[in-house]
């Protein structure tokens, strides 16, 4: 017989088919009814359910309320305030003694004249130590330099921003969700072929143990013990591929958002295979027309010259109209409050012209500008960065395409030796280690052709993540 540990190698291998496939999570005990979920079931309920989804909506929910703050610059400010204060006492104004010198009369002839009188130190009460001041202010920004029309322009592209970071992340939820939905499937159908291939090794050992007590002597003990360590060993991994099955239908749940303990059934029954049209200069031309990444940084720069223009208005004078009207309430009618000085009102045109500020402003252009020209260097990078992405994908479609023809084939004639293997040993023309050959290399075969179907569905996934959009929009763009 050949070495055993080929068998158990192979089978080895279809549980890191299913390992790869998907992140480990826990899943106890299930409590709740098991939810039946096509993709698109699944991909809605995650837009629904995700947390980051609803923390990106509220970013941009944000992003439009401080745009609106923005926009209130340019209406005017109208304020009223009141002033209530109460003095130690009346405040009074202090007339010093004098002496009151009064001019000669002339009588016709006879010049009258009067002594002068003193006049004793006298306290005038101003008003009364209550005291209530009320006010509106207005004031109207007339011009600023392009101070406020800049600030205006980085709040708007600010929600642009966050419109594309929240269009991300829902590019990232659903590619998620159909990662993990189609690695749970996977796990399904290969817990399916691990338990057909036990099923089948289990009969061999029956057979083999048949032939070796009644049979004409061909078999041998040792080749029944080296069966039975096959099929023990392939019990052992089977319950593994179990394991996996589970995990991987609790990473689906956590990229739906549901809870831990939910349990899920998936509806679909095969990966879907749908070859691209290969067009790699289509698709890099698509993705600077949809990626999100590339939006956001052209939005960035927006903003970034939006700065540089805030920076310079530091240079220019700021104009405004200002106007107050005022009304004060005391119970004293005369001194400084009184009908006629209680209520006033003015208006005014306020100017404020830069002299000199230790150079700040000529700072503040130049760092404006220098962030303007490393946002400019960064969105090459990205540039190049997404066309690498591009033709990455390409490539890596391009090979599953070639391995998904190359183990179809494989696939077929696997099957088809195991069937011919299976009459061949039960008349003794081959013996057991064909046998259990063929059956290994059979399931081993189909797990593989349906390990590349998810290779390449994860691929395309992938592709339509980076461009932005699916890929049949882009193609049809």
């Amino acid at each position: 017989m050949k070495s055993s540990s080929i068998y158990v190698m192979i089978l080895i291998t279809l549980v890191l088919v299913l390992s790869g496939s998907f992140c480990f999570a826990d899943n106890d005990a299930q409590d709740l009814a098991p939810l039946p979920l096509t993709l698109a079931e699944a991909i809605d309920l995650a837009l629904q359910n995700q947390p980051a989804l609803m923390a990106s909506e509220k970013a941009v929910e944000a992003a439009q309320a401080q745009h609106k703050q923005a926009l209130s610059t340019y209406w005017p400010s109208l304020n009223a305030t009141g002033l209530y204060s109460w003095l130690d006492e009346d405040p009074v104004m202090i007339y010093p003694a004098s002496k009151m010198v009064i001019p000669p009369m002339d009588m016709g002839g006879f010049v009258f004249r009067l002594p002068s009188f003193p006049v004793p130190e006298q306290k005038i009460k101003l008003m009364d130590q209550e005291n209530l001041l009320t006010s509106v202010n207005l004031s109207y920004p007339v011009y600023t330099g392009g101070l406020l029309s800049s600030l205006r322009q980085q709040a708007k592209y600010n929600i642009e921003i966050n419109r594309q970071k929240q269009r991300k992340t829902e590019l990232e939820v659903i590619h998620n969700v159909k990662k993990y939905y189609y690695s749970a499937l996977l796990a399904r159908e290969i817990l399916s072929i691990g338990q057909e291939a036990l099923t089948r090794l289990e009969v061999t050992l029956s057979l083999t143990e048949n032939l070796y007590q009644k049979g004409s002597g061909r078999v041998k003990k040792t080749d029944y013990l080296k069966s039975k360590v096959i099929v023990e060993n392939v019990r052992a991994l089977v319950t593994d591929i179990q394991s996996q099955s589970t995990l991987a239908l609790a990473a689906l749940v956590h990229a739906i958002g549901l809870p831990w303990n939910q349990p899920v059934i998936i509806t679909e029954k095969e990966i879907p295979f749908m070859p691209l049209e290969m067009d790699l200069q289509n698709y890099i031309a698509q993705v600077y027309a949809h990626n999100p990444d590339w939006a956001l940084v052209k939005a960035a720069l927006v903003i970034n010259q939006a700065q540089i223009q805030e920076a310079q208005s530091g240079y220019l004078p700021k104009l405004a109209i200002t106007g107050s009207l005022n009304y004060i309430i005391n119970d004293y009618d005369y001194g400084i409050v009184n009908n006629a000085t209680n209520e006033t009102w003015s208006i005014g045109l306020g100017l404020q012209v830069p002299l000199f500020n230790g150079f700040r402003t000529a700072n503040k252009i130049k760092e404006a500008k220098a962030n303007y020209e490393k946002l400019q260097y960064r969105q090459i990078e990205l540039e190049q960065g997404l066309a690498l992405q591009i033709h990455y994908l390409f490539l890596k479609l391009a090979t599953a395409r070639q391995k998904e023809t190359s183990l179809l084939l494989g696939r077929e004639a696997a099957v088809e030796n195991q069937q011919l293997t299976e009459s061949a040993y039960q008349i003794e023309m081959v013996d057991e280690q064909d046998l259990i050959e063929s059956q290994i290399m059979a399931s081993f075969s189909q797990a593989r052709y349906l390990a590349v179907l998810l290779e390449y569905f994860l691929a395309q996934s992938e592709l339509e993540l980076v461009i932005g959009c699916a890929v049949d929009k882009a193609i049809n763009d």
